[in-house]
């Protein structure tokens, strides 16, 4: 399977605790896992792995940190934030489910 994913793109976690944040792929391992990152709780020093199955594709990719990731140079968790809040102005919040008026 190949992946379409590219370093710089900016996809949306569909699954895990991370649902609905947008993060940008610093890696790609295989065709079935790469790394993310929002600069937030995921910084550079720690990016999450992800199942590319597990992540929302979108047509967003900053060219910036882009050559950064594939010149070897580390950018900042600030200019990824920045990157993040420039592409997707809005961000998803994800709100509990309700079962009998109860928040689960």
């Amino acid at each position: 399977m190949q992946s379409d994913v590219q370093v710089g793109q900016v996809v949306i976690s569909k699954a895990g605790r991370d649902k609905g944040q947008a993060m940008i792929v610093c890696e790609i391992l295989d065709s079935n896992y790469i790394f993310v990152v929002n600069g937030d709780n995921r910084s550079l020093e720690k990016p999450k792995r992800k199942n590319i199955r597990h992540v929302q594709k979108t047509n967003k990719i900053s060219k910036v940190l882009e050559e950064k990731f594939n010149s070897g140079e580390k950018p900042t968790d600030a200019q990824i934030r920045e990157e993040i809040k420039r592409l997707v102005p809005v961000q998803n919040t994800q709100t509990g489910e309700h079962k009998g008026g109860k928040q689960v």
